[in-house]
């Protein structure tokens, strides 16, 4: 009943709001008004705080699925303010509008929000989300995080391949994407170090610098991928694959990839250009067979 009230509640307040600032505007595209004063500002303030304490009851109701209109009457209003104060010569509000706030997703997982939905543009504040958010476990330990549309595992995934008398050992990374231009998963391998064969001690050289050569996996056109919190973190794509994160953020099931892709036999593919030059890294893709439709391509670093 509470999340119904929410978008009647925001069109009733909106709507006295704006119905009361009418007479006022003499441009209200620009700001530009006629009834400027600090008592206007005052009062306007007062009435910004009144439009922030609804919004983020709507925010907090869907943290992940805010749209714009939500926001386009504070947004509105602050501009106004912001040409009031330029007019009396007085700093302009920030356009900065964000909220910080955890919530218990359930009894495995909680999820810390930050979350931003307006910048300045031209001198005017304008409607522009970044949406950043980390989900931990009931450890406090890190499992994924979030960040404008990519999701990150934070689980470690480390893969060794021999190649000629040296044995690389590198990080696997994964980046779960859902995207309205394209969804899928990109895959990244990182040196961590090598061993000769007749010397076990482990040797870091400069290899980490720009030398990544990254796969992905490109789900079917207009595929999205949704999020279902149990015991496991698992990812489902519209199209019917999943991909499955334990509580340590480490994958440990998949329809797309086969299990060689993230568990301990993981290989590198791994090329140079001279023999003196530095190696290139790129993961092995291995996909399922209810996988082999999907495309591979290849991202550059």
């Amino acid at each position: 009943m509470k999340v119904a009230l929410i978008p009647i509640i925001l069109f009733f307040f909106t709507n006295q709001i704006v119905f009361s600032n009418e007479a006022d505007c003499v441009d209200c595209t620009t700001g530009s008004l006629q009834n400027c004063s600090k008592i206007y500002i005052e009062e306007k303030n007062r009435s910004l705080k009144r439009r922030k304490s609804i919004v983020e009851i709507s925010v907090k109701s869907d943290p992940e699925n805010t749209h714009a209109e939500v926001f386009q009457g504070y947004i509105e209003e602050l501009n106004e303010v912001r040409s009031c104060q330029k007019q009396l010569g007085i700093d302009p509000e920030r356009c900065s509008l964000g909220f910080r706030f955890k919530q218990k997703e359930n009894e495995h997982y909680e999820i810390s929000y930050d979350l931003s939905f307006s910048a300045e543009k031209n001198n005017v504040c304008i409607f522009h989300p970044f949406r950043s958010w980390s989900v931990t476990n009931m450890d406090k330990i890190q499992v994924v995080q979030y960040l404008n549309g990519a999701w990150l595992p934070k689980g470690q995934n480390f893969c060794q391949t021999r190649k000629g008398n040296i044995t690389y050992k590198t990080s696997r990374q994964f980046n779960i994407f859902d995207k309205e231009n394209g969804s899928g998963i990109l895959i990244l391998d990182w040196y961590e170090e090598h061993t000769l064969a007749n010397n076990p001690t482990p040797i870091i050289s400069d290899s980490r610098v720009s030398q990544q050569i990254g796969k992905r996996i490109n789900l079917k056109r207009n595929s999205r991928i949704n999020v279902k919190y149990g015991r496991n973190i698992e990812f489902m794509t519209t199209d019917g694959h999943t991909i499955t994160i334990d509580k340590n953020g480490l994958i440990i099931n998949s329809s797309i990839m086969d299990p060689n892709m993230y568990g301990d036999k993981c290989k590198t593919s791994i090329w140079k250009r001279g023999s003196r030059s530095r190696p290139y890294f790129s993961p092995k893709i291995e996909l399922t067979p209810e996988a082999r439709d999907l495309s591979v391509s290849t991202v550059r670093g």
